[in-house]
């Protein structure tokens, strides 16, 4: 084979550049010419809303009441009613210090065509029947095991709480003391209060704002982790259901169980009968049941997610069967929940809540009260 041909089968290199190719040419760039927009021609942008804040107007109304009934009832001011009237004066208070004040706000500041909405009494699904269930015994051994803990640590030993129902009043005393307390709180902080601070900064910040108001309300220093707790539950089962009714049912549900177990729990605390025994055996069961709360509310995210999946499926798609529940599909009559703001600053807002001049007056008194 000659020389010729065997260079022939050599394949030449398209980016080799001999030296007598000519250099390419590049373009040249055309230059970038930056300025500043004014806000109001950006389009995505965050908003964050700095203010007054209208619903702790109904705080402020709410708490000054409380505050002035639990210093009159310090000082023995009614000690000598008689039981009726002690019963229509704990009815009474109670309309006046959280209904009356959720009335006028919500006539005040709640526009015409949102007045459907009233104190958050949506109707819930049906799926969440085991959440609330759950949500009843959780806050039932978190109580109790909060109650021991302070008592094993510090000895608030009450003796007005050793009293035991007497059988003739006791349908009465469950009406004044369990049922009326319990929808009158949950009306004013989870169908009104939370939900207000939910929609300027989202559904954590009014969990905790909502919890630290009702714990500041009942004014007990002794007993504020024990009701901050009990509302943290209560405020995230509403959140999650985006219903105020199943708050109201497991509070009531609660109360009721205290009528008859707490007399009982409270004198095995002043004989101090095994207290560090039922500590450890309550804790153990409320972590038992904050498990499975938790694992309730990954469920009922995925239903809904799976939910929402299936609204925005377009007509004649095949039906997921992830998506059934029970042989039907899944209804929660609730946009989805989430517990950040939608406009960010979530973090800011929500010490912006705890650090406002109404919640810092209210901390204020608070300890006044409970120190002096």
């Amino acid at each position: 084979m000659s020389a010729n041909k065997k260079f022939d089968k050599i394949v030449k290199n398209e980016n080799y550049i001999d030296e007598n190719t000519p250099e390419p040419v590049s373009e040249q760039k055309k230059p970038r010419f930056y300025k500043f927009r004014r806000a109001s021609l950006q389009k995505d942008f965050k908003k964050y809303e700095v203010g007054f804040i209208p619903v702790y107007v109904m705080f402020a109304c709410s708490f000054i009441p409380a505050l002035v009934y639990a210093v009159l009832r310090s000082q023995g001011a009614f000690g000598n009613f008689s039981e009726g009237a002690s019963y229509v004066l704990s009815v009474l208070s109670d309309v006046l210090i959280f209904i009356i004040p959720a009335v006028i706000f919500r006539i005040v500041y709640k526009p015409v065509s949102e007045r459907s909405a009233y104190f958050y009494a949506r109707p819930f699904s049906a799926s969440f029947v085991p959440f609330i269930i759950i949500s009843l015994f959780l806050l039932i051994f978190s109580v109790a095991s909060g109650k021991f803990a302070v008592s094993y640590f510090f000895s608030p030993i009450r003796d007005e709480s050793l009293a035991f129902v007497s059988v003739k009043n006791v349908l009465v005393y469950i009406l004044v003391q369990a049922v009326v307390p319990a929808v009158c709180e949950e009306i004013f902080f989870r169908g009104v209060f939370q939900p207000e601070i939910a929609e300027k900064a989202g559904g954590f910040t009014a969990i905790v704002v909502s919890s630290l108001a009702f714990a500041l309300i009942h004014l007990d220093l002794a007993y504020f982790p024990v009701y901050f707790i009990s509302s943290l539950i209560l405020s995230a089962v509403a959140h999650v259901t985006s219903s105020c009714l199943p708050s109201v049912i497991i509070h009531a549900a609660y109360n009721v169980f205290s009528v008859y177990f707490s007399p009982r729990l409270t004198f095995i605390e002043s004989e101090r009968i095994g207290i560090s025994f039922i500590l450890i055996i309550f804790t153990i069961t409320a972590l038992i049941f904050l498990l499975l709360w938790l694992r309730q509310i990954e469920k009922l995210c995925r239903r809904k997610s799976i939910e929402i999946t299936l609204q925005n499926a377009p007509e004649g798609a095949p039906e997921n069967e992830n998506a059934k529940h029970r042989g039907g599909k899944i209804r929660f009559y609730s946009p989805p929940f989430r517990l950040f703001s939608d406009t960010g600053y979530s973090f800011h807002k929500l010490l912006r809540y705890v650090f406002s001049p109404v919640m810092i007056l209210a901390v204020t008194a608070f300890f006044l009260i409970n120190l002096l």
